[in-house]
């Protein structure tokens, strides 16, 4: 799933270049891809539902019409999020309605939470750690890729592994222990 999600951001700057240059394709399939998520958001802020609603249409309708003056966003999902709960967060404001003390309180707790944006950026993070890493077995050789494979995909032992690749079981873990450690070495480089 990490590696799809990958896809999917690298699919989203693809998306968001075409449609800062006059691509409604491209627009359109941004809004669809994020309306859903952007939409629960703005309920999780415990806003009222037609609030975000409208907020949200205004939101798009305001991407299509700046869209020539928005910046390159290297995560445009994040990029939206930030966009959407800055403007959300600003009509509410704006707005004459009066907040309970329980509703404070129920702020104040959400405060506590991670947000949004740094789950993602997490998940972005993971998903590029997760890039590399698959980068850098590439790099090792077959038998130490098949081995890795073996242990850490199939969960094999050191004695199922070294009767698939025909080997002793020493051999077995000196492959697993070299490999991890050039991993580790490119790591140490690379971070």
């Amino acid at each position: 799933m990490p590696l799809k999600n990958a896809f999917n951001e690298w699919e989203d700057c693809a998306l968001w270049d075409s449609f800062r240059n006059n691509n409604l394709e491209a627009f359109t399939v941004l809004f669809f891809r994020h309306y859903s998520f952007l939409f629960r958001t703005g309920k999780q802020m415990q806003i009222e539902e037609e609030l975000v609603k409208d907020t949200l249409q205004e939101f798009f309708e305001y991407l299509w019409q700046h869209r020539q003056n928005l910046s390159d966003a290297r995560f445009p999902k994040l990029y939206l999020v930030k966009s959407f709960k800055r403007l959300l967060l600003n009509k509410v404001s704006k707005s004459s309605v009066l907040v309970s003390v329980s509703d404070i309180d129920e702020l104040k707790i959400r405060e506590h939470e991670p947000s949004v944006e740094k789950k993602l950026i997490e998940q972005q993070e993971s998903q590029l750690q997760l890039m590399r890493l698959q980068e850098e077995i590439k790099k090792l050789p077959e038998r130490q890729q098949e081995a890795l494979h073996l242990k850490y995909f199939c969960e094999m032992d050191y004695d199922q592994i070294s009767s698939a690749l025909d080997i002793s079981y020493q051999s077995s873990r000196n492959l697993i222990h070299k490999a991890v450690q050039k991993l580790r070495e490119s790591f140490k480089i690379g971070f």
